[in-house]
């Protein structure tokens, strides 16, 4: 009966202990990844629209200078299909601007303007200069009814590519500085919590004292 008890204790044992590891290996794997999120979102309010991931980068937009078409352009944009409007708080995702990027006329950009620093706009028109055979590139904010100015290749960043929606807002809380902090408190936790899974539990301790208690009395018997 001893033994039958002692392999049942023991297969309970691994089987506790497997599921100990398995819950570890989750909260380490997920501790990484929270530290690599937060290590992105610190890069990315510091090194602001200069930084790329693979070529890619995401944004939060924070005005409303693209959110709807000013009355005078209506019927234009209408008429040239300009219907991708952002609206604040969009997460946009936009891919960086090389020698090889098609652009073309109602494309949305990300840009460096000499004023303003850098903006997201659309294109409304693309020549080429007389005086030298630059292409330039005409920027207009869809709000407005005048143009922000005309820019080299040189001046634009990056291409939007597509537009998450609204969940922008979670991912500017993600990259404030309250999101890191909760970002990092997260990581920590599952990082302890891997830790103290592995820590005895009360029973636990009791039977090592009994299994050591046993072994001193059956030494002191031989």
């Amino acid at each position: 009966m001893k033994k039958k008890t002692e392999t049942l204790d023991n297969t309970v044992n691994n089987k506790k202990k497997g599921k100990a590891k398995v819950s570890d290996i989750i909260c380490i794997v997920v501790g990484l990844l929270l530290l690599v999120v937060a290590a992105i979102g610190i890069t990315y309010r510091f090194q602001g629209k200069d930084f790329f991931i693979f070529g890619s980068r995401m944004d939060v937009v924070l005005t409303d200078s693209m959110s709807e078409v000013h009355n005078d352009n209506k019927k234009e944009y209408e008429e040239k299909g300009w219907n991708n409007q952002i609206k604040v708080n969009d997460l946009i995702v936009s891919t960086k601007i090389t020698e090889s990027t098609e652009l073309n006329v109602g494309d949305i950009v990300t840009y460096s303007n000499p004023v303003l620093g850098k903006l997201t706009h659309r294109i409304y028109n693309i020549y080429t200069r007389s005086a030298d055979g630059v292409t330039m590139y005409t920027i207009k904010a869809d709000k407005a009814n005048y143009n922000d100015g005309n820019f080299t290749r040189d001046q634009l960043i990056s291409k939007v590519s597509s537009n998450a929606g609204q969940i922008g807002v979670f991912v500017a809380f993600l990259q404030s500085f309250w999101g890191m902090i909760c970002i990092i408190g997260l990581a920590v936790i599952c990082f302890l919590y891997s830790f103290l899974v592995d820590l005895p539990s009360k029973e636990e301790r009791a039977k090592r004292k009994q299994e050591k208690a046993l072994k001193k009395s059956e030494k002191k018997n031989e």
